[in-house]
């Protein structure tokens, strides 16, 4: 993913692309994005013709499943 995210143009997104998987396995993809020195990578819930009630669910669901693994212990005083 990391070669992928480094050759990605906004013009040219593929199938590749996308993150599928547990989330301790999309953490750990989006860990060695991080590795690489990436500062921001943009997340699109909202893909094909989902009900907004799914969209929310799965973005809560990241949030609580996947994001906290990428919290700052800095900022939160742990």
């Amino acid at each position: 993913m990391v070669e992928r995210a480094r050759n990605a143009r906004p013009q040219n997104p593929t199938q590749n692309s996308v993150l599928v998987g547990s989330p301790a396995g999309i953490a750990l993809t989006l860990k060695k994005v991080e590795a690489a020195d990436f500062d921001e990578i943009i997340l699109y819930f909202n893909v094909g013709l989902k009900p907004h009630a799914q969209v929310k669910d799965e973005m809560a669901r990241f949030m609580s499943e996947v994001a906290l693994v990428f919290v700052d212990r800095r900022t939160t005083g742990e």
